[in-house]
């Protein structure tokens, strides 16, 4: 991602346009790395989003709306206290880094005018958001860095902020810019240590605000492989001057703001990166009129990936704490099983003890009698238990044998719905791994939830997503039109299987794997169907399911009304009756 200090700069320069003169009306934080501020400048409202979120970390005018919690934390009420009815009076940048200030003129408590500055540091993983009062000390900060986190500086309410530590290098937008970087090239060449550093490598350590992407596109447009030595470069003094030129010409981009804002984009159209420069806009990319515009676009979609991922990685994590819990049940039960698996012999052995009473008298270890169960009338010998009477001695035959007999009982049942629930518990994670979409996460969510596999940590204040109301399962056709069904996942797998479909319809699972319930929509062709249809419908299931393999799949498939959904069963669990096998080839 190459917000660097470059972007940081053109940023800068369009909010010196557009907010300076604005004052600070509302304030929200929907996100808790992440606040928007809403302002008000020549009759135009407009949001200021400030990220310090690692990996999506950025400022810059918003189109998009967020859900906000219901109560503010602390960071934003510390914001709206200061900010609200504030001027916006200046924005800085520290020498082209990722470090924005913002100033503003307001009023405390007593009416007295105050300014109040809020330093956006967008660095990546070290990013921050800080409120300093007129003094320069920290009035409150979105992440509070102690002296056990850095040894460096503390950034913590109360504390005087301190700016992280200067990189020393060239500003791209001094007047000396280029000739401070020829004195450092050549000086490169003539040391040996340094003569070895990539192009790209060397642009970057001279130039602050010189993110990858910029030091890279400048080599390629001086004809240099970006990975090329400077020693080689040097060497041929032709391309050292082409080195200059575009080196040149992009330093005076950034004196006059020049950019052009744009969006890299891969073959298939999916977003890699951006920047603003113009000796950036290489291969594919998207142009915009504004860096806001161009940033807000690209985050848009990886905002919701983020969130997602993260969605699904907590889930992910409760799924797998549920798997291992049923697998370590169903080792419990297997053990039982085993170790149980000789209570019939406790009952021969009790019935033949009680056959041979007769003969005990009392105190003996052990007796010997015929095992009248085996054809061969083989001579067994019982142990016994000296100090009890022999009726207590057959007592505890036959009580053995209950209490394995029962144990053996129970472990089987356990077993059989400990099967049954990681087969359940295979469908969601089968669900987990596809999904698609924020809407099909928060119904998977809730289906964990209700199961007592996942319970939400308790966020004060957090709004509760609203529930899911319309439609999400995929509705697609087979080749000649007719309507196909598909659920993403188990709730949407038992609203069109029982809650949808007609009982005419044909429904398609996978066999023995995980996967979706697919509709065949009969009901509307009278019932009938071709050859054609069927196929179309299993290869649907067929792509929809855990299985992994390339070639022949079987699908199962019947009529809606052979589906059965017992109850108590799992979201997605059916039964099913009347049914017959297709197989289709996965490529």
């Amino acid at each position: 991602m190459a917000f660097d200090g470059i972007v940081a700069r053109c940023i800068k320069w369009e909010l010196e346009g557009i907010a300076i003169g604005g004052r600070v009306s509302r304030v929200f934080q929907p996100e808790r790395d992440e606040i928007v501020l809403a302002v008000r400048n020549n009759s135009v409202n407009f949001r200021l989003l400030i990220s310090a979120n690692p990996g999506n970390s950025r400022i810059g005018i918003t189109n998009v709306s967020k859900e906000n919690p219901m109560e503010a934390p602390s960071f934003c009420m510390a914001l709206r206290k200061h900010l609200i009815g504030g001027e916006l009076k200046a924005i800085e940048q520290v020498d082209c880094d990722r470090i924005i200030k913002l100033v503003f003129k307001t009023t405390n408590e007593m009416g007295d005018p105050v300014t109040r500055t809020l330093v956006c540091e967008i660095m990546g993983r070290y990013s921050n958001i800080v409120l300093l009062n007129e003094n320069g000390v920290i009035i409150d900060c979105i992440k509070r860095v102690d002296e056990r986190t850095s040894s460096y500086r503390e950034v913590m309410p109360a504390r005087v902020y301190m700016l992280p530590p200067p990189q020393n290098r060239i500003l791209p937008q001094s007047e000396e810019a280029f000739d401070k970087f020829k004195e450092a090239f050549s000086e490169a060449i003539a040391n040996g240590e340094t003569a070895g550093t990539s192009v790209s490598q060397f642009l970057q350590k001279s130039f602050s605000g010189f993110s990858k992407r910029v030091a890279e596109a400048l080599s390629r447009r001086a004809g240099i492989d970006p990975s090329e030595k400077i020693c080689t470069v040097g060497a041929d003094r032709e391309v050292a001057d082409s080195l200059f030129k575009a080196i040149e010409e992009t330093l005076l981009d950034i004196k006059e703001d020049r950019y052009t804002p744009a969006i890299f984009t891969d073959g298939e159209g999916m977003y890699n990166d951006f920047h603003v420069l113009p000796v950036c806009a290489e291969g594919r990319f998207l142009s915009f009129s504004s860096a806001s515009g161009c940033i807000d676009e690209f985050f848009k979609g990886k905002d919701e990936i983020l969130h997602r991922k993260n969605a699904t990685l907590e889930l992910s994590k409760a799924l797998k704490t549920a798997f291992e819990r049923t697998e370590r049940r169903l080792r419990v039960y297997e053990n039982d099983i085993e170790e149980s698996a000789d209570y019939e012999d406790y009952k021969v052995k009790g019935e033949l003890l009680a056959a041979n009473l007769y003969a005990l008298s009392g105190g003996e270890k052990e007796i010997k009698v015929v095992n009248y169960y085996d054809e061969e009338l083989p001579e067994i010998v019982l142990p016994l238990d000296p100090h009890l009477s022999p009726a207590k001695n057959l007592s505890s035959y036959f009580r053995i044998y209950k209490k394995k007999k029962g144990r053996a009982e129970n472990a089987l049942k356990g077993k059989i719905a400990t099967e049954k629930e990681l087969e359940y518990l295979s469908t969601v994670r089968y669900a987990l791994e596809n999904v698609e979409g924020g809407e099909s996460v928060s119904e998977i969510r809730d289906e964990l939830i209700e199961g007592g596999y996942y319970k939400p940590r308790k966020e004060k204040g957090k709004r509760r997503p609203p529930s899911v109301k319309k439609n999400n399962f995929e509705e697609l056709s087979t080749r000649d039109g007719v309507p196909v069904w598909a659920g993403r996942n188990n709730v949407q797998n038992d609203l069109i299987t029982t809650k949808l479909a007609a009982p005419n319809d044909m429904w398609f699972h996978v066999k023995n794997h995980p996967g979706a319930h697919v509709i065949l929509r009969l009901s509307l062709t009278g019932g009938a169907f071709t050859a054609g249809q069927l196929l179309d419908a299993a290869k649907i299931a067929a792509e929809r399911s855990g299985f992994k393999s390339k070639g022949p799949c079987e699908v199962d498939y019947t009529r809606v009304r052979h589906v059965k959904k017992q109850s108590g069963a799992r979201p997605g669990m059916v039964t099913y009756t009347d049914y017959k096998t297709i197989i289709v080839n996965i490529e």
